[in-house]
């Protein structure tokens, strides 16, 4: 008889294990293919009726992200087991579940099992309300404002782990009167709290009251802010365009040694991107450590692109790659977005080729931003082609291929895009309904604008913006229906805009309806004084007139507001 090898002997047998073997064993796995053999062994050896390993074996697929394995388990949907349900689910389990759900995107199924849980009578531990309140904050504010009474009931308030999480659950409901009231209540709290109010502030743009908060922080005695505060903040004063506050909180992350964690450069980076001074954040970039992650080189080019620098965004794509850093979908859409804006026909085939080099092809994120790139700089058959070689085509794929047939004037072309987009099962948004409404005033078809406009509420439950009723007054404009025009815009639920009033005025020209001009252009007057345009139109009604007192006054009045018209020499020939 052969002795086994070596090799076989020093492999544990684990059909041999005890159940506290299986216990350890599943203690110490991390991935999902070691958890798969784990469970295949205890279903074998009928050791998954053991409450204790039928635990631990859910706490590893929740640590390898296996949801659905999870939930296979927890329904005991296997065949072949012999587990007591009553004896195993008790409230870790339950409440490993509902952690695991909650994390995945999957509030509803989390709230689902936190209900079934209650009706077997299993009542929930604060670990289990700092689970599931966060996935109360993704569903709505009645399911968040019965969550808290329950939270109430049991008399778990004062655990600052849940008050933290009810935080956090106000803060995704966008009710952050709700989350500021629960933390000024709340008898001791820890920094997971403060971040929670502090992300919660930024998140929903009250960038005063957050960088405010920050500073309550500081104040703290027996508390220090981590990068996930110093993060936070700088995000909300770059979007307050704060510098000198930004370099006070540069300075107190360098006093606190975080300056030079990836997390905290990164925001200071684009904080003094947004802020306008490039320099600054290149001299960051240009002292992190190493080269980088994608994430960082993609907070630069951002900065160059925002302010309007795209050539440096692409030459800086272009010293990242020969640095040896593998691009992203974000590095690619950031640098197609410099070269559409920079009309950069040759810039854009070139990254084109990297996109596919770097397997981004049929990537929707990259699609986009390639559509749209190629229809700014006028090649619209390119457009084309990238939109077809596009995988699984998105709202945003989808609108960008729309936007780019009505720039290049086919309006029939987009109402026949949008009706492909329908049948494909895509909701448009927005942004596509601006491009579809415009299409409908470029080719007079007003029916069909009323028709697509109705469409936005009606069926697809978006609330018209702005921009949608000015598109279809422009529609109504431009087929010469001034008094329809101005009814419309009198029944808009929002004040009519410089856009709106302009495109009125000019149709009263159009109409020669001077009346109806006088009161526009007072409009615009008070909005816009710098414009010459709506000088120039009233100006053109009086003359046409014979209204020459009425002309010199609105030319006075046109000069004591400074307004000169650059391109075709003077205003008034």
């Amino acid at each position: 008889m052969n002795s086994p090898s070596p090799e076989a002997s020093s492999k544990p047998r684990i059909s041999r294990f005890s159940s506290a073997e299986f216990g350890r064993l599943i203690g110490i796995a991390s991935d999902s293919r070691h958890a798969a053999q784990i469970h295949a062994q205890l279903l074998t050896r009928s050791r998954i009726s053991s409450p204790v390993l039928f635990n631990k074996l859910l706490a590893l697929y929740s640590r390898c992200g296996q949801v659905l394995q999870s939930l296979a388990l927890f329904s005991n949907s296997d065949s072949g087991t012999n587990f007591d349900d009553s004896a195993a689910k008790n409230v870790f389990t339950y409440t490993s579940l509902i952690t695991q759900l909650s994390r995945s995107a999957l509030p509803v199924r989390a709230l689902s099992y936190f209900n079934e849980m209650r009706c077997r009578s299993i009542f929930p531990n604060h670990f289990t309300f700092s689970a599931i309140l966060p996935a109360c904050g993704d569903v709505d504010a009645v399911v968040g404002k019965q969550m808290h009474s329950l939270v109430l009931k049991h008399g778990f308030e004062p655990d600052v782990f849940v008050s933290s999480a009810l935080v956090g659950m106000y803060s995704g409901l966008a009710d952050v009167n709700c989350a500021r009231k629960v933390f000024d209540e709340m008898p001791e709290r820890n920094l997971v709290c403060w971040n929670s109010l502090l992300v919660g502030l930024q998140r929903n743009e009250n960038y005063p009251e957050a960088i405010s908060l920050f500073s309550d922080l500081l104040a703290e005695v027996d508390l220090s802010p981590d990068q996930v505060s110093f993060s936070t903040v700088l995000i909300a004063i770059a979007n307050s365009r704060c510098s000198a506050t930004g370099r006070k909180v540069h300075g107190i992350a360098v006093q606190h040694g975080l300056d030079s964690l990836p997390y905290v450069m990164n925001s200071l980076m684009d904080m003094y991107c947004k802020c306008g001074i490039l320099e600054d954040a290149e001299l960051l970039f240009m002292t992190m450590e190493g080269d980088g992650d994608a994430v960082t080189w993609n907070v630069m080019a951002m900065g160059f692109v925002e302010n309007g620098d795209f050539e440096r965004a692409c030459t800086h794509f272009r010293r990242m790659i020969r640095r040896g850093v593998s691009p992203d979908a974000v590095s690619f859409s950031t640098v197609l977005h410099a070269a559409a804006s920079g009309a950069s026909l040759d810039q854009g085939i070139s990254i084109h080729a990297r996109v596919v080099k770097y397997g981004f092809g049929g990537n929707s994120c990259v699609s986009t931003p390639l559509i749209s790139m190629y229809a700014k700089c006028g090649s619209f058959l390119d457009a084309e082609r990238a939109f077809a070689e596009t995988g699984i085509r998105s709202v945003l794929t989808w609108t960008a291929m729309i936007s780019a047939v009505h720039r290049h004037g086919r309006a029939d072309r987009v109402i026949q895009v949008f009706d492909d987009m329908i049948r494909d099962g895509v909701e448009p948004d927005r942004v596509t309904f601006v491009s579809v409404l415009s299409a409908c005033a470029h080719t007079g078809n007003v029916d069909l604008g009323r028709h697509y406009f109705d469409m936005i509420g009606n069926r697809y439950g978006i609330e018209p913006g702005i921009e949608h009723f000015a598109c279809m007054v422009d529609m109504l404009c431009r087929a010469g229906r001034l008094q329809d025009a101005v009814e419309f815009a009198e029944e808009m639920p929002v004040e009519p805009d410089a856009y709106v009033l302009g495109a009125l005025l000019g149709c009263c020209r159009d109409c020669d309806d001077l009346p109806t001009g006088e009161i526009v252009a007072r409009k615009l007057f008070r909005i816009e004084p710098d414009n010459p345009g709506n000088y120039v139109v009233l100006h053109e009604l009086y003359s046409s007139r014979g209204r020459v007192e009425e002309a010199q006054h609105v030319r006075k009045l046109m000069e004591s507001n400074w307004v000169n018209k650059v391109a075709g020499g003077s205003c008034f020939l």
